[in-house]
């Protein structure tokens, strides 16, 4: 677990940067977010149906490949770090970085690049993930309407 820190901002809460990624990987997130349609509020409303793991896909998606280069380069920094905290600082990170992603596009990286989902989540995956990625989105769209 990382250390709070009142030099994280309001929220005390550190998050990951994406720079480090690959430039092949970014290019083609951002080639695909800019061409899917925007879906203004998907993150609104009090009960979100669970979105399911994405069926019969075996390539990783963008977003997914650089969800697991985050988590390779933070195992390193963080190597008792708490694998959900992992995610959401992931998570989080992706959609302040990514601001067209929606959320099935976060949810399918988080299920392509989160260790040991099926594991640590076991029985409520899917609500986990779309709770983890309603929130990460909400709290983006909130920073963005902040500054």
């Amino acid at each position: 677990m990382t250390r709070r820190r009142s030099d994280h901002g309001r929220q005390a809460t550190p998050t990951v940067g994406v720079a480090g990624a690959g430039a092949d990987v970014l290019e083609v997130a951002r080639e695909r977010l800019a061409t899917a349609p925007a879906r203004p509020g998907a993150w609104v409303g009090t009960h979100v149906r669970a979105i399911p793991r994405p069926q019969g896909t075996t390539d990783i998606s963008p977003l997914g490949q650089l969800y697991r280069r985050e988590v390779a380069r933070l195992a390193e920094c963080y190597p008792m770090l708490d694998v959900s905290r992992l995610d959401w600082m992931i998570v989080l990170s992706l959609a302040r970085t990514f601001t067209d992603a929606d959320a099935a596009e976060l949810a399918r990286a988080t299920y392509e690049g989160s260790p040991r989902l099926d594991e640590r989540k076991a029985g409520h995956v899917a609500d986990d993930v779309t709770r983890t990625v309603m929130k990460a989105l909400g709290a983006a769209a909130q920073k963005r309407m902040s500054r």
